[in-house]
């Protein structure tokens, strides 16, 4: 052996290459030890075989066929540089190699050199990146959103079929057009460098929340909202993806909602006095004329000092606002205006409404601080999320995680590893289950594409969320689907369109009730105020004065409901026996019946005077009124287990059917009536966070309780 053959055997051995030397009949001359990680062979039981003892049987006849040719006529019919190809081991398994070959010729003696290196785990992890690069296309396509995907020159490299929908809005919208024409919320033509994607290229920065609209050929506006964010490569902007959405209908809805409350707002403004506005006029040189207290509040300044002064000599910092352009608009106009603005030198947010006059404005605003500071919070919140928020899942044939994105997680309440592998079943419920399966059976019998599914999704916690969620299948071979899904939670939006209907439908049944309620007082004060004119009667101009007070408690117990039964914040201690004897006081005059108010309680609360003492009213009415009682009992409720007072007579009673009911709005014993004293007292109950209760009282009439109460009370 020569020293340069030697040399040449060491570095073979050291190689964790596969090396065989075959001569030109296909015999194994030489393998390195190598072959034995590869094959399973060790050299020496290599060395005299066939090379076909390495290669699949089903192949063998071909390669044998190919080195014969090769050998006798130099042609090769496949590449010889890491040309990857398929090996047979020792236990009959087979494993993908990449191989180089070299062809020796010395001495008339020909040899060839084969360097096979075995690529399992590449091949591997080849495959388990193309599966998931099959769920990421099923997951694109399936977004509620439309998604595309652009390179930085604008070239489309991929785009899923709501972002065909938008294009072809938008190209509709360019015919009629003759050119592209995108309009910012606020009307102004936006440039191509305004467009998010041009945005992003040149700043090389995400955009979030971009709206737009464009005009049809008729006019009509489709809005959009699109989010924008850079991919980079070797340090510079290589592509940009986009989800956009057609807001065309959420517009609509809010515009019609805006309309909505601005009619009922209209309709109750002649009825409800703005007691919690802020409210001053102002004449033709803009000088003070009226200031409420509840402005004297916000605006931190007693009414001496505001009236007959110039709004923007008090306020000089509001010369260059959003307000004083508002309110000569508003003049200008004669119509009314609206905004929001932070007024520095109170370091407060307003919401103002300008209402113009021939005399002047009338202006009502209030401290909308706490509102602004959770939509800025809301709006750092968003800017944070990724451009697609949706909850993201994936399941095989058997029903079983295999991918999941971290918003499903957090929907979920489970980790990453609780969910992979996992039945879909446990987070959605058999009946879901069940449903989603059939689902999943349509879609592969030729139905949709893509199916929207509302269901309840269960988190770890034991909740249950309202979704919608958008299910696809994506293939996995032999005929067998697996099922992705785009899950959004849509609880918030389930609760406003119920505090919405919930609203409107209070305002309208208080307008109503407040009509029917004040003719009584009404006919009161007309019919005395005709005896005081006829007889100049002074009691008569007091009945009329008590008819007066009496709408406005009716007014005011009336905004007090419309208002729902929000905790109370204006508190002061009052004396319960003081307030149950001025409730008397008040109500004695009204009847002629022989009753008796018997107050035994030191018990003082922390509460509004006007509002504890219209409960006791109502308390004392209902039971005269409905009950028809001789005695009434005001008295402390003080042990172990409660806190509070009660209001108990001697009455008829309230049936133990109706406990629970008499409380509610509608609700009333006598024809022209209408059933909100007791709801009345029931909602300042719960504003103060009371519980209240009505049981029989001693003598069997009804006993009202009042719990809940602070023991220091």
């Amino acid at each position: 052996m020569t020293v340069e053959d030697a040399v040449f055997r060491r570095l073979v051995q050291q190689t964790t290459d596969a090396v065989v030397i075959a001569a030109n009949d296909g015999t194994i001359l030489f393998a390195n030890q190598s072959v034995e990680d590869v094959f399973g062979y060790a050299p020496g039981e290599l060395e005299g075989r066939q090379l076909s003892a390495i290669i699949p049987e089903r192949l063998r006849q071909r390669h044998q066929a190919a080195f014969a040719r090769h050998v006798r006529t130099g042609e090769r019919t496949i590449p010889w540089n890491a040309i990857e190809l398929l090996g047979r081991c020792a236990d009959g398994t087979e494993v993908p190699l990449s191989v180089s070959f070299h062809e020796s010729t010395e001495a008339d003696s020909q040899r060839f050199i084969g360097v096979m290196r075995d690529i399992s785990d590449r091949k591997r992890i080849e495959h388990r990146l193309d599966e998931k690069t099959d769920h990421l296309d099923e997951v694109f396509d399936a977004s509620p959103v439309a998604l595309s995907i652009r390179s930085a020159d604008g070239e489309i490299l991929q785009t899923n079929e709501r972002a065909g929908e938008l294009v072809e809005i938008v190209r509709d919208a360019d015919e009629a057009t003759n050119e592209t024409q995108i309009y910012a919320p606020d009307g102004e033509l936006l440039s191509e460098a305004e467009f998010p994607f041009n945005r992003v290229v040149e700043s090389g920065e995400a955009v979030y929340d971009v709206e737009f609209y464009v005009e049809g050929a008729a006019g009509e506006r489709r809005w959009f909202i699109v989010n924008a964010k850079p991919v980079y490569a070797d340090g510079r902007v290589a592509q940009v993806i986009s989800a956009g959405k057609d807001i065309t209908e959420v517009k609509r809805f809010q515009r019609e909602l805006e309309r909505q409350r601005d009619d009922l707002e209209r309709e109750l403004d002649e009825v409800f006095d703005r007691i919690d506005d802020g409210f001053y006029a102002l004449d033709e040189a803009w000088k003070f004329t009226y200031v409420n207290e509840r402005a004297e509040e916000l605006l931190g300044r007693d009414e001496s000092e505001l009236l007959g002064r110039v709004v923007w000599d008090v306020f000089p910092d509001t010369s260059e606002t959003m307000g004083y352009d508002a309110f000569h608009r508003a003049v200008e106009t004669q119509e009314r205006v609206t905004y929001e603005e932070h007024w520095a030198s109170l370091a407060r947010w307003f919401e103002v409404h300008v209402y113009p006059s021939e005399s002047g404005v009338s202006v009502y605003f209030r401290d909308v601080t706490e509102r602004k500071e959770r939509e800025q919070e809301l709006k750092r919140n968003e800017a944070m999320l990724e451009t697609v928020g949706d909850g993201v899942y994936a399941l095989d044939t058997d029903g079983r995680f295999v991918a999941v994105n971290q918003t499903y997680i957090d929907m979920t309440g489970y980790s990453r590893a609780e969910l992979l592998g996992s039945n879909g079943a446990m987070v959605t419920g058999e009946d879901t289950a069940n449903e989603l399966e059939r689902v999943q059976a349509n879609l592969e019998n030729g139905g949709d594409d893509v199916t929207t599914v509302e269901a309840t999704l269960e988190t770890a916690d034991g909740n249950r969320v309202p979704i919608e969620a958008r299910v696809s299948l994506f293939p996995l071979g032999d005929e067998q689907y697996g099922r992705a899904g785009v899950v959004r939670d849509v609880t918030e939006r389930r609760e406003r369109e119920r505090e919405i209907r919930k609203k409107n439908e209070r305002l309208e049944s208080f307008a109503s009730m407040l009509a029917h309620e004040l003719r009584n007082p009404l006919s009161i004060a007309q019919g005395y105020l005709g005896w005081a004119w006829e007889e100049q009667s002074e009691s008569a101009y007091e009945e009329v004065e008590r008819a007066h007070d009496r709408m406005e408690e009716m007014i005011d117990m009336l905004l007090f409901m419309a208002r729902g039964s929000a905790p109370v914040a204006n508190r002061e201690t009052v004396a319960l026996f003081d307030a149950a004897a001025a409730a008397w006081d008040a109500i004695d005059g009204e009847t002629t019946d022989e009753v008796t108010v018997e107050i035994v309680t030191d018990r003082v609360v922390q509460a509004e005077p006007t509002r504890i003492k219209q409960l006791l009213e109502n308390l004392f009415r209902n039971a005269i009124e409905h009950g028809d009682a001789v005695t009434i009992h005001v008295g402390d409720i003080a042990d172990d287990s409660a806190c509070g007072f009660y209001v108990a007579d001697d009455g008829q009673g309230v049936p133990e059917s109706k406990r629970e009911t008499v409380f509610e709005a509608g609700y009333t014993t006598q024809q022209d009536g209408i059933g909100l004293g007791l709801t009345f007292i029931a909602q300042i109950a719960e504003g103060y966070g009371w519980t209240y209760t009505v049981a029989e009282s001693e003598e069997g009439g009804a006993r009202f309780e009042f719990t809940g109460l602070d023991a220091n009370e």
